[in-house]
């Protein structure tokens, strides 16, 4: 019966973080296709211009969606507590603890106003909400 447990609290742990996943993916397609509709319009033709603006547009959208990557690290971390045991490094915090190197970031060169990693996070806090069909 454990063993049930602890598989449909993972299930649902992973479903949750697809989730939020799913939302700055969401979030970030909305932005680009705004761009794209207010650079070219209906127009069949893109000029070097329009290009540019483009890729502004869209870098402005990538910028956005990091921006909002540390709130929701938080609220997935507030979320998956209760799923955890009480013993887990997660729920001790220490998971969420400043790593002592900073994790590399393939290809990215890190993330501009973000600590490396998950690193620089606090634990979550006692009064956090939680997503229903989550608890225990």
């Amino acid at each position: 019966k454990q063993w049930y447990q602890r598989r449909v609290r993972a299930s649902q742990a992973s479903s949750y973080v697809q989730q939020e996943m799913n939302l700055i993916s969401e979030r970030l397609n909305r932005c680009a296709e705004t761009c794209q509709d207010d650079i070219y319009g209906f127009t069949s033709t893109q000029s070097a211009e329009q290009k540019a603006r483009m890729e502004q547009c869209t870098n402005a959208c990538a910028e956005k969606c990091t921006a909002v990557i540390p709130e929701m690290m938080q609220r997935i971390a507030s979320n998956l507590k209760p799923l955890l045991p009480p013993t887990s490094e997660f729920t001790q915090g220490t998971i969420l603890a400043a790593p002592e190197a900073p994790l590399p970031m393939s290809g990215m060169g890190g993330v501009p106003g973000m600590p490396p990693g998950l690193g620089g996070l606090p634990p979550p806090s006692a009064g956090s909400a939680n997503l229903p069909n989550l608890g225990s």
